[in-house]
């Protein structure tokens, strides 16, 4: 018993370095969790706006927001993330003084 909680926590303690949707570009990374948060974010405030459940949402319905990430080396950088309904990621756009495409092959797995 005892082994198998020792190997339940250090599973537990990989899963978060283990996440495949960690962003990179130049030596900023947006990290997974940052991802998801403004993913459900987004996608919680619509279905409150238009009093929606999840069932609703349909298959070509894809979804935007538009979010800052306060430690970044640069101040006033901005990202726009669009994603469907999976949460799967279509785009995801660094903005300081242009707009640039860094991955688009991004899906969240801590949801």
């Amino acid at each position: 018993m005892k082994l198998i909680q020792i190997v339940s926590s250090v599973v537990l303690f990989a899963i978060p370095a283990l996440a495949v949707n960690d962003w990179k570009c130049g030596t900023d990374t947006v990290y997974a969790y940052v991802i998801d948060r403004e993913m459900h974010g987004a996608y919680d405030a619509f279905l409150a706006l238009y009093s929606l459940t999840p069932s609703d949402i349909q298959a070509y319905m894809s979804f935007k927001t538009n979010f800052n990430v306060p430690e970044f080396n640069l101040a006033g950088t901005k990202f726009e993330l669009s994603f469907n309904k999976e949460f799967k990621v279509k785009s995801f756009v660094y903005i300081h003084n242009n707009k640039s495409r860094c991955g688009t092959e991004l899906q969240t797995s801590t949801f």
